[in-house]
Formats: structure tokens, C-alpha cells, sequence
């Protein structure tokens, strides 16, 4: 991957990390995908500039990144086992993916919380 520029080779490092348990590199590179599309549209309706020497730009992705990785890891401290399924079983839109919020993402979690409400 030497023809690879440094953006290129962050963003494909984020596609590997997460491949690492979604075992479909399609899938994979459409939710790194999804991610940097949400981080553009941020930073556009937040007047940050879109550059990865932008330390608030690299923040958000980050942040984004983490987020779905987390809740993908099986093992994490979060626990979301069914997020990991319910991708690979396409009941998530994966281009929409890093628009989902928190309960979407893990509704088992906010489940008693939304039920006394």
C-alpha cells in the first residue's frame, strides 16, 4: 500500500481496525466511509475547517470512530453485543451508520430508561 498518501493510510487503518471483527472489507470501508462523510458534514455546519491538520476535524472523526468501533468490539467495555449481528444482518443502514444516535446504536441499554418515560 506504498501508493497510499498519510489521509489515505489513516483512514484505511481505521477500515482494518474495524474489519478486524466485521470480516468484510466492503462493510468495513463503507462505515469508515459513513463516518468521514458525517465528519465532513460537521465541520461544515460547524465552520471547522475539513483538514486532518485540523485538530478539531481529527477529533471529530476520531471521536466518531471510537464510538462505532466500541460499540462493534465484542469484548468492549460497553457490552453492545447485538450492534456487530444486527450490521451483518443488514438492519442497519450501513451509510447512515455514524448518523445513529446512542439508542439506536444500543437500545437494549436504554431500554428500561425509555420504557419509565
Amino acid at each position: 500500500m506504498s501508493f497510499l498518501n498519510q489521509n489515505d493510510k489513516r483512514r484505511q487503518f481505521v477500515v482494518d481496525k474495524l474489519d478486524y471483527y466485521i470480516k468484510d472489507e466492503s462493510i468495513s470501508r463503507n462505515i469508515e466511509k459513513s463516518i468521514y462523510n458525517y465528519t465532513i458534514k460537521l465541520s461544515v455546519e460547524l465552520n471547522i475547517t475539513r483538514s486532518w491538520e485540523n485538530i478539531i476535524f481529527l477529533k471529530l472523526y476520531l471521536s466518531k470512530v471510537r464510538s462505532i468501533y466500541s460499540n462493534i468490539k465484542p469484548d468492549s467495555y460497553i457490552k453492545n453485543t447485538d450492534f456487530l449481528k444486527r450490521i451483518l444482518n443488514g438492519d442497519i443502514n450501513i451509510e447512515k451508520i455514524s448518523q445513529l444516535t446512542r439508542m439506536e446504536i444500543y437500545p437494549d441499554n436504554w431500554k428500561e430508561l425509555i420504557d419509565n418515560k
